[in-house]
């Protein structure tokens, strides 16, 4: 070997050695930050409620049983029946229903995050009309989990009832490749366009975030070498590989939809499959934006012709004064002495409110 070659092969080995070193680095760095989180008090999941799926990217687990977690106050107990649909704690499974059936498809505003099973408004809205509810809700999820657990469980079910939850994040999370979840990186599906219009791209790879065993290490002495080993380590070697696949993945996909063509896809599917099913589709309005914004439905549900139940504008209605504060303290989940807001879900109050706006835009 020349000097020449033995100085490269002496620099690209030393240079190799360095870079793994640094990545090491990096890898303790972020696992004891997460460790630092979640013993701080884990705002997330016990009880693998949530799952990697190779259809859906995120999707609730059969049979699961857990709880939401707060760093403040007590955890929120969940649990998913053999169909994948949020059920109460005491529910047989799978649940004896009677009277109309009410579907309920969105993310976790309709799973209802941070209140209990029997307080959300596809439940509530079931009982005002004497029937029972299939809350196909998933924390997560966007207008892409609505449209496929559309296509399976409306020709199936039948619905009397089928309630989409209408948010403008849910198309945002559609043209996103992977979940807004806690902690670590979940592929989802996407919306890209195809020959004949819009197509869902399946997410490619399983996130491994709801594998590792997180709330083990909640409380306890401390065992951040465990944490290492069993979730640190795994879950960001894991996820800087995926972030590379579907970075790869994205220089092919071309100029994304927009959000308005992501609707214009999902929401009149849905209603046809409602047509198709004898099902009748309400579309439940629930907002994330600032008091005082101009009320106007969405551009979509015109050209549906289909009722619309203006939740978070009832929501803002029933209040005395229409400041952002008074919105917070009145319609999330606050706890502590003082009060602070730990989850900016809906409530209890809240969704009693949609569940009564849901019925009175059909009567």
């Amino acid at each position: 070997m020349t000097p020449r070659r033995r100085k490269i092969l002496v620099f690209t080995t030393t240079l190799g050695i360095a870079l793994l070193v640094a990545y090491a680095g990096s890898v303790v760095t972020r696992s004891r930050d997460l460790y630092g989180l979640v013993q701080s008090g884990w705002r997330g999941w016990s009880g693998r409620i949530l799952r990697s799926d190779p259809v859906l990217g995120i999707a609730n687990t059969p049979g699961a049983v857990g709880a939401e977690t707060y760093p403040i106050g007590p955890d929120v107990p969940s649990r998913i029946d053999r169909e994948g649909l949020r059920i109460a704690m005491d529910s047989a499974d799978p649940p004896g229903r009677t009277g109309p059936l009410v579907l309920a498809l969105g993310c976790s505003f309709t799973y209802g995050s941070s209140v209990l099973s029997e307080e959300t408004f596809s439940h509530l809205f079931a009982r005002e009309i004497g029937g029972s509810e299939m809350n196909a809700g998933i924390c997560g999820g966007g207008a892409a989990q609505m449209l496929i657990r559309a296509r399976e469980l409306i020709p199936r079910h039948r619905p009397a009832y089928v309630l989409a939850q209408y948010s403008p994040w849910l198309a945002e999370r559609s043209q996103q490749d992977h979940a807004p979840t806690y902690v670590g990186l979940v592929p989802t599906p996407r919306f890209v366009r195809g020959a004949e219009g819009l197509e869902l791209r399946p997410p490619g790879l399983l996130g491994i975030a709801f594998d590792v065993p997180l709330s083990e290490y909640r409380s306890g002495e401390p065992r951040f070498l465990g944490f290492l080993r069993q979730v640190g380590a795994p879950l960001f070697l894991h996820d800087d590989y995926a972030q590379l696949v579907l970075a790869v993945r994205r220089i092919g996909d071309g100029e994304e939809p927009t959000l308005a063509e992501i609707e214009a896809h999902v929401y009149p599917e849905i209603a046809r499959l409602c047509r198709e099913s004898g099902s009748q589709l309400v579309l439940v309005w629930l907002e994330g934006r600032p008091l005082g914004d101009a009320w106007e439905v969405p551009s979509i549900a015109a050209g549906l012709g289909v009722p619309v139940a203006a939740g978070t504008k009832r929501m803002v209605d029933e209040l005395e004064t229409k400041t952002r504060e008074v919105f917070v303290a009145t319609y999330t989940l606050m706890r502590g002495d003082p009060p602070q807001c730990v989850d900016a879900h809906p409530n209890a109050r809240a969704h009693a409110l949609i569940a009564d706006e849901i019925a009175r835009t059909l009567r």
